[in-house]
């Protein structure tokens, strides 16, 4: 799955919300993500808040690498271990 936002550093209203993924028939997961700035914003690393319970609590956080241009760079991957038991 590809999906593109724009997300401006520090606005309370830039929370990406993703479906839900049932997991459950794989014993590990990676969430690749790529980063790049924006006009003339500082350069600052994406937040990554990962909830294994429907979003009752956020248990993995992680910030992927820190873009410093408007040219993309790899932001992950992310391990999604934490699922799997």
């Amino acid at each position: 799955m590809t999906s593109y936002y724009l997300v401006d550093a520090g606005a309370t209203s830039d929370i990406i919300t993703t479906a839900t993924y049932d997991l459950s028939a794989y014993s590990s997961a990676t969430l690749d993500l790529d980063v790049a700035t924006f006009g003339s914003g500082s350069n600052n690393p994406a937040k990554i808040e990962i909830s294994y319970n429907g979003g009752t609590s956020y248990t993995q956080v992680v910030t992927s690498a820190t873009p410093t241009s408007s040219t993309y760079i790899t932001g992950g991957p992310i391990n999604l271990s934490s699922y799997f038991r």
